[in-house]
């Protein structure tokens, strides 16, 4: 299967895959909020994605990130993955 090897600072974080249908993401992102208090802003990351075969969103631990960090993403063909950290099928009546 499509997987990716994903690792921070040169450690290996995860290898992660969902199989033949499904979505797989790798998201590293920033988000100032433009006030004196949180001038530094937050960094975030993500690597999960969707098993499209039973509807449930996976997530693999990721650590929290700061300024020289480097995240490097291996696109593999592998016949395993590292089991998901979370499984769960989203709540989508809007209660919560």
């Amino acid at each position: 299967m499509k997987a990716f090897v994903v690792t921070v600072n040169g450690r290996r974080l995860c290898t992660a895959g969902i199989g033949l249908d499904g979505v797989l993401t790798t998201i590293v992102n920033w988000v100032g909020s433009g006030t004196q208090r949180d001038s530094g802003g937050h960094f975030g990351f993500h690597v999960g994605g969707l098993d499209s075969r039973t509807g449930e969103h996976v997530n693999w631990t990721t650590p929290q990130l700061k300024v020289g960090d480097r995240v490097t993403v291996e696109i593999v063909e592998v016949e395993e993955v590292d089991p998901e950290a979370r499984r769960h099928v989203p709540d989508l009546t809007g209660d919560g």
